[in-house]
């Protein structure tokens, strides 16, 4: 049976639902003034237009984000509203799109360009129920566009933050897909300290790519080594810092 996640909320609910330890305070804490010094830097960080979020979250979909820059320029120089690029040809979106090997992703995208253009005047939902009855828009790009462009407090969950977060403090899911557990959404939607939401998740992509890597993670540059769990019991956490 498929796991339905739980619906965005539309503030934090840390105070109302669950009380952390000084682990996860301290977790999220350091996680965040790191990110204040090694934040990395793309276009569509910088903006909070929902369009060009919109967008990036469809090329940023198992893609390297250094790849994603050029071609999302270009996008958005070709098509600078919903309205040009749902009134493009497949072939035009083809030819911006395909260094990118999304393959059946145009498509989608497209579809999903021209049903906003056509059923919200070209405008973003910023409803999450409008947002995943688009085509090829699930969970994650939902909450991503609200996050991102409308300051909703709401957690992002993939196989990165995951393995940071399993790491880290612990935070395991027994499903077979666990970025797919609606338990471990709502912890995550907890841990986000008010109004922060997209420093925070941000946060955890730069970790999970910068530090905490699948294979061969920096142990000795990771900001919350010294509350790690899984450092603690490999022995990383006496690791001098570099």
């Amino acid at each position: 049976m498929s796991c339905v996640l739980p619906k965005p909320l539309s503030n934090c609910w840390l105070e109302q639902t669950m009380t952390y330890d000084t682990r996860t305070r301290s977790f999220t804490h350091q996680l965040l003034e790191w990110y204040a010094e090694s934040a990395r830097s793309y276009p569509w960080r910088e903006t909070t237009e929902p369009y060009h979020i919109f967008v990036a979250e469809f090329m940023l979909q198992r893609t390297s984000p250094g790849h994603v820059v050029p071609v999302f320029r270009e996008f958005l120089k070709r098509y600078p509203t919903t309205q040009a690029a749902a009134e493009a040809s497949k072939e035009e979106m083809e030819e911006v799109l395909t260094p990118l090997g999304l393959g059946h992703r145009i498509e989608l995208l497209q579809t999903a360009l021209r049903h906003l253009a056509g059923e919200y005047d070209g405008r973003i939902p910023r409803d999450y129920e409008s947002l995943v009855s688009l085509p090829g828009v699930g969970p994650y790009k939902a909450r991503a566009v609200l996050c991102f462009a409308y300051g909703e407090d709401l957690g992002l969950v993939d196989v990165n933050v995951v393995r940071v977060l399993g790491r880290a403090l612990d935070l395991v899911s027994t499903r077979s897909r666990p970025h797919m557990d609606r338990e471990l959404w709502s912890t995550v939607d907890a841990m986000i300290p008010c109004g922060r939401a997209a420093d925070f998740n941000l946060a955890l992509i730069d970790l999970g790519a910068l530090v905490c890597r699948v294979r061969k993670p920096c142990c000795s540059r990771c900001p919350v080594l010294s509350i790690c769990l899984s450092a603690e019991k490999t022995g990383s956490a006496n690791a001098q810092r570099t």
